[in-house]
């Protein structure tokens, strides 16, 4: 595999990882407010934000989102393992950075708006 080819599939990795850190801030931040509710169900935690009767919607998309997203970022990242002739090691250090940077950009877009 040539040089251009190679940084093109490391460059789709990268950006492919960065998105799915994007999306995992949002899976663990719907895991997070269901947690909230939970304890709130069982009187563990009192919190006067939070609105009755949400306990099972909040539930079911952290359910659902994770569901569907463990699934689909496993499959992609081995895929993606497969198909790039890297070392192991060079590919999760920049797939990790990619990732993180990811959850970081979510933490940041979750601050700005």
């Amino acid at each position: 595999m040539n040089g251009f080819k190679l940084g093109r599939h490391v460059a789709l990795s990268a950006i492919s990882n960065l998105l799915f850190g994007f999306g995992f801030f949002f899976v663990a931040g719907s895991w997070v407010i269901s947690i909230r509710y939970l304890l709130s169900k069982f009187g563990w935690l009192i919190d006067s934000t939070l609105e009755d009767g949400f306990l099972q919607f909040f539930m079911f998309v952290a359910i659902t989102s994770s569901l569907l997203f463990f699934p689909v970022w496993i499959v992609t990242n081995k895929a993606m393992m497969n198909a790039m002739p890297v070392r192991r090691g060079t590919y999760f250090l920049i797939n990790g950075a990619g990732f993180l940077t990811g959850v970081l950009l979510g933490f940041v877009s979750l601050q700005l708006f």
